[in-house]
Order: structure tokens, then sequence, then C-alpha cells
């Protein structure tokens, strides 16, 4: 009988050192935890962006709303009797080719509402034949012989004008059907290029 409480009262004393050493070692972690900087809230809170480490701030993915990829360029269509700047949004990145495509479609319904025309794009397509340094020669469809002289000017005006804004281009060629072109200026005279805007100074934007 004494025997068998002597075994109790050890088995009891194991159990109290084992609850004692689990907490221990529930302390100990715990202690580690918070030296390294974590802790346990009893309710959610706001965090200052301040007190999060930057390397977090710079991988967090956005949750709000998608990045526009467009960029908004300036083409310049014919008024009543001078071009007219309008902006029109094309996909980035932006390039000469995209602008020469966006100057083919001719106005939106909007501006041809407004009186907005476009003379060149009855010589779309239009594509860049060749770049080189700062000037850019552009092929445009035998369709643009057929305009008339003042269209042809008109045309000229606004392909000048819009690739002017590129501040790597300085001059314009023109081909047509890939045939080197002679285009007429507000001069009255006809050009092999280098075209620049001050050959269409008549036309020239307000």
């Amino acid at each position: 009988m004494r025997r068998a409480r002597r075994t109790a009262r050890a088995a009891r004393r194991a159990g109290v050192l084992r609850v004692a050493g689990a907490l221990a070692a529930t302390l100990a972690a715990a202690a580690l935890l918070a030296g390294c900087g974590v802790g346990v809230d009893a309710a959610p809170h706001v965090v200052n962006s301040k007190d999060v480490p930057f390397t977090l701030l710079s991988q967090a993915p956005p949750t709000t709303g998608v990045p526009s990829t467009g960029h908004f360029v300036t083409l310049f269509l014919a008024g009543a009797s001078r071009l007219v700047a309008t902006n029109r949004k094309l996909a980035t990145p932006v390039s000469i080719g995209k602008v020469l495509r966006a100057l083919g479609d001719g106005p939106t319904s909007a501006q041809a509402a407004a009186g907005l025309q476009s003379p060149l794009s009855i010589a779309a397509p239009l594509s860049v034949y060749r770049a080189s340094g700062r000037r850019v020669t552009v092929d445009m469809s035998a369709s643009f012989t057929r305009l008339t002289e003042q269209d042809q000017v008109v045309a000229m005006a606004q392909l000048v004008y819009t690739l002017a804004l590129f501040p790597e281009i300085r001059s314009v060629f023109v081909r047509i059907d890939g045939r080197p072109a002679r285009v007429p200026t507000d001069k009255g005279t006809l050009s092999a290029g280098p075209l620049h805007r001050r050959d269409y100074v008549a036309l020239a934007p307000l």
C-alpha cells in the first residue's frame, strides 16, 4: 500500500514537472518573439506606413485600380483655315508608327461633327519608311495624288506639324508607294524635302 502511494505521488510530481516545462518553453518562445519585434495584438489596428519596412511597402501589390497604359498625343487636323491641335490617346509605348496610323484614321466622330477634317487620311496607310538621325521618311499610298493641290498642302502640314512634336525629329521626307516624291508647300513650290514647319506657316495653328 505504501509503495502504491509513493508511486502515485511520483507520477503526480512528474506530471507537474512536465506542465512546468511546457509553460517555461512557451514563455521562452514568447520572449524570443518579443525580442524580434513580433507581437500578438488583441485586436487588429492600422499600422503607420513609417513603421513598415521599405521592402514590404515596395513589394506589396496594388489593391485598387489598374494603371493606365495609354498616353495622350497631339494630332493636327484641318480646321476652317488653319491646323487645329487635337488630343488622341494611344497605347504605350508611343511610337512614330502609331502616331502615323492615328493620323491615317482621321478625326473622331466628335471632331468631325465639330468641322475638323483630315485630307492626310486619304493617303493612308501611312508608315515609317526610314528613320535616320534627326530625319524621318514617311511612305504613303498613291491616293495622295488624287487630292487637290490645296488639300495636298494641308495634308503635308498635318504630317510635318504632328511629327515635329517628336523631339528627335527635325525634318520630314515623303515617299509615295515607296518612291521619293516632291510635295507642295504653302509657297506654291514643290519640295523633295527636307520638310519643316516653316514650309507651312500659313497653316500654323493659332
